[in-house]
């Protein structure tokens, strides 16, 4: 065990072995090779001078080294680097770290993460699944091969990118300024999303219950749902699956709706309405709360599908998400 050096002033800096991962820890499996490269952990705790202490308490009833181990579960470790590659099953468990880099590569084994912070967040498998408790938070990729499944609950960060194959991609929060997730054939199942968003499959269903900001979405099979929230620009596109379409009665935006079916609840009132029909193909603009603005704007168009356009409280939004 190494040393415990005294530094920045009645701080301890311990330098860890490699196979202690903050509240998570690394392990040897028989049935998987693990390999761990660990650059540098920080841990940090105050200690109490002779002065501070209450009467009748020495320095030796203070927090030894040796609490270290035992108070870690509830502690954040501070790490340069972090760079975890497992084989086979192995799977990866980390919890309450913050790091500049953080890069996991898994085969089958799942990949665990919880209340990570990092400059760059970077996971590949092939075929395993990566759980997110808690906030992931920095630039982050996510690539997931196979059948491998992406589900987080929290994401935050300047650029996020993800992709699967045949697997779900699901979170719960979005922030980003820039995000793009895309599947082969898993539907992508998003909650909250805020910032400009980039979503495509090709065999999967897509469906946001929250959108605020700038949203893409495209589909060849499968249906899109969508709750816009607050709006710049929504595109929304497919090629044979059918597109709703939910917005709050006080919305403004300009609308351009296609498809074999367009349908307008009730509740919507449009001005300045146009309708084209043609090869048993409509297409559908108007004005929803405003007149002659068009910077602000939501396009649904599907080849095969039906367009539906309704009305839907935020309350009703988070009714349905907690649901």
């Amino acid at each position: 065990m190494p040393g415990f050096p005294e530094g920045w002033g009645g701080w301890h800096t311990p330098v860890l072995p490699c196979l202690v991962l903050g509240c998570g820890a690394g392990w040897w499996s028989s049935k998987a090779h693990v390999f761990v490269l660990l650059s540098l952990i920080i841990y940090r705790w105050p200690q109490t001078p002779a002065n501070l202490l209450p009467q009748n308490q020495s320095v030796s009833e203070c927090p030894s080294k040796s609490d270290f181990f035992r108070s870690v579960a509830n502690k954040i470790l501070f790490i340069l680097d972090l760079d975890i590659k497992t084989s086979g099953t192995g799977c990866v468990k980390i919890q309450k770290i913050e790091c500049d880099n953080c890069k996991i590569e898994t085969e089958k084994g799942t990949s665990v993460l919880q209340s990570i912070k990092s400059h760059k967040i970077d996971i590949r498998t092939n075929g395993g699944k990566v759980i997110g408790l808690g906030t992931l938070y920095g630039n982050t990729d996510i690539c997931a091969t196979e059948k491998g499944s992406v589900n987080i609950e929290k994401l935050q960060g300047t650029t996020i990118n993800i992709s699967t194959e045949d697997g779900l991609l699901k979170t719960k929060y979005l922030y980003a300024e820039s995000a793009s997730l895309s599947s082969e054939s898993g539907d992508i199942m998003l909650g909250s999303v805020h910032g400009n968003t980039s979503l495509q499959t090709k065999g999967g269903s897509i469906t946001v219950d929250s959108s605020d900001g700038s949203l893409k979405a495209s589909t060849y099979h499968g249906t899109i749902d969508v709750y816009v929230s607050q709006l710049r620009k929504v595109d929304l596109k497919s090629q044979k699956g059918s597109i709703t379409v939910k917005v709050p009665e006080s919305l403004k935006a300009y609308l351009e709706l296609s498809g074999r079916k367009v349908d307008v609840s009730s509740e919507i009132q449009l001005k300045e309405t146009q309708s084209v029909s043609k090869d048993d193909h409509v297409a559908l603009s108007g004005h929803m709360n405003q007149r002659d603005e068009k910077d602000k704007w939501i396009k649904a168009d599907t080849q095969n599908g039906k367009v539906c356009l309704k009305s839907q409280s935020w309350i009703q939004s988070v009714k349905l998400r907690s649901s």
